[in-house]
């Protein structure tokens, strides 16, 4: 039977660097690249698909190190806590 893959979910600072490194090496296969960072090339893809919405996210981002987007439900109260934070 084979064996299940673990989930494996990159964090924003993660995904920012493979873009950077997708930018910078455009000579190299899609599927090299997925190798060489140990992620299915159908996520590489889809992290190149989503690259304007990333580099926004990074751009703007307190903490990269999250893993996933969870927008504040009450953005004035999310606003006032990011001041008494600052």
């Amino acid at each position: 039977m084979a064996e299940k893959r673990k989930l494996h979910i990159l964090d924003w600072a993660k995904k920012k660097e493979i873009i950077d490194y997708v930018d910078s090496h455009k000579h190299m296969k899609m599927k090299d690249i997925a190798s060489s960072f140990g992620i299915p090339p159908s996520t590489l893809s889809t992290i190149i698909k989503d690259k304007e919405k990333i580099n926004e996210r990074c751009n703007t981002a307190m903490n990269l190190k999250a893993k996933k987007l969870r927008p504040a439900t009450n953005e004035e109260v999310d606003k006032c806590l990011l001041e008494c934070f600052r």
